[in-house]
């Protein structure tokens, strides 16, 4: 997660185009935020956020987000570290098939962390807005995990432009005096229900994919997984077992249409999980220098093996 800064509409790096479809923009209007947000302007005004010079952006609050969301975190009065990944859309500026990637991002730091200091921030009504993976930030200069993650998505991005999203666009932690829980470990939240008594994640979700079209769905980790196969079920009526993490990668059809892949997360705390399919003597034959770049390299392999796109 990229903390205290925002999306963005449209720009160049690292000779990639980061934008937003328009319909996407739209809809995370009506579901997520409130007008009296501009999420347009939010975006561009990142655009140039990766250049020289600090450009930090003022945060948002909770009085933008449209219900339930707003009721929900009024209701816990000791919320905290409150924050929105936005979903962004890295291409090359061709006409190239989309591969969607669903994944969970860390939470920001806790309120004690020393990446606060300095910083003028309510962490109880402040909401921090941001992109997946931190990948809004000087890719040239790659810092903390920014560095391990570019790995992964500059060998996809070879072969697709990539729609990142997070299964749970906010985050955030409520405290029970010695520790915190996170949002995304409360069940009423995870299973939070809009008007129509549809899952408000997975309302977002199915927009999403309704409106980006892509080619090929890639979740990493489990909680991505789950929240897709749980969308699957209740708004599709199709139920599906996932057995537990091995030296494979899983495969799914979302909606008996568009290719699923469903892959161990990119974290280091997924390492566990990821050399089962790194050791995997399958893939002996493909290499690569870091081991989410070997893992990007396997799931390029699959889908060419596979034909799925």
């Amino acid at each position: 997660m990229f903390y205290f800064g925002f999306g963005f509409l449209k720009s160049c790096m690292d000779d990639h185009i980061f934008s937003i479809q328009d319909g996407v923009l739209d809809m995370l209007q009506e579901k997520l935020f409130l007008p009296n947000l501009n999420l347009a302007h939010t975006y561009k005004q990142i655009s140039s956020y990766h250049l020289p010079g600090k450009k930090e952006i003022k945060a948002t609050n909770i009085e933008t987000l449209q219900e339930p969301f707003r009721s929900f975190v009024h209701s816990h009065s000791s919320r905290t570290t409150l924050a929105v990944d936005l979903p962004v859309l890295i291409s090359r500026n061709s006409n190239r098939p989309i591969a969607m990637i669903c994944a969970m991002d860390a939470l920001p730091p806790i309120p004690e962390s020393n990446f606060w200091e300095g910083k003028i921030v309510n962490h109880s009504y402040d909401v921090g807005l941001g992109v997946p993976f931190s990948l809004v930030d000087d890719w040239s200069i790659p810092r903390g995990s920014l560095f391990s993650n570019l790995a992964f998505f500059k060998e996809l991005l070879h072969h697709f432009d990539l729609y990142i999203t997070d299964i749970y666009k906010l985050f955030f932690r409520i405290s029970t005096g010695n520790s915190y829980v996170n949002s995304n470990a409360i069940h009423d939240y995870t299973q939070l229900q809009n008007l129509d008594g549809v899952n408000i994640h997975a309302s977002i979700l199915e927009a999403e994919i309704d409106i980006v079209q892509p080619k090929l769905i890639i979740t990493l980790g489990s909680a991505s997984r789950g929240a897709l196969a749980l969308l699957m079920k209740q708004n599709h009526n199709t139920a599906l077992q996932l057995p537990a993490w091995n030296e494979n990668l899983q495969q799914y059809k979302w909606n008996s249409k568009i290719p699923w892949i469903a892959s161990p997360h990119i974290s280091n705390a997924a390492n566990g999980t990821k050399k089962l399919l790194l050791l995997n003597s399958n893939y002996n034959h493909i290499q690569g220098q870091y081991a989410n770049e070997r893992l990007a390299r396997i799931i390029i392999h699959e889908i060419k093996q596979q034909k799925l796109i």
